[in-house]
């Protein structure tokens, strides 16, 4: 009985030692094939870009160019400029954005307050893929 036990857990063994070669071969390409992608795209946003164009397509392919921005709030200084009232009305052990907005709409916290503590920040660009299907813009 032993032998058998030992001859399966030989052949898991050599199972296991393929199936992480062939992990490994398969990590390797994706890696390459995520690189050739990520320079592929900034090839098709720096085109893009310099057309002055956010679509395109190829005739097969369309390509979106994405530029998404986000509001950073100082939550801290924010914070600091209301009084307790408004501060624990906007506020659920952190500061509750849905909260602040109703706050600025009924004018207990003015927008100015909110933008003295606000950073834009900037997503990084993607590019969507899409099959191109032609529009009646794109006919005429």
């Amino acid at each position: 009985m032993k032998i058998v036990k030992d001859e399966l857990a030989e052949q898991q063994r050599t199972e296991l030692a393929k199936a992480i070669a062939t992990a490994a071969a398969a990590r390797q390409a994706k890696d390459a094939a995520t690189a050739y992608y990520v320079e592929t795209e900034a090839e098709v946003q720096r085109l893009l870009k310099a057309l002055g164009e956010k679509r395109a397509n190829d005739g097969l392919y369309q390509v979106t160019l994405v530029e998404a921005e986000r509001v950073k709030i100082d939550e801290e200084k924010l914070l600091r400029s209301l009084t307790r009232e408004v501060r624990d009305w906007i506020t659920d052990r952190k500061l509750n954005k849905s909260k602040l907005e109703d706050a600025v709409a009924n004018g207990y916290v003015t927008a100015e307050w909110v933008a003295e503590c606000a950073t834009v920040e900037k997503n990084k660009p993607f590019v969507r893929f899409s099959l191109y299907e032609e529009s009646d813009e794109d006919a005429g």
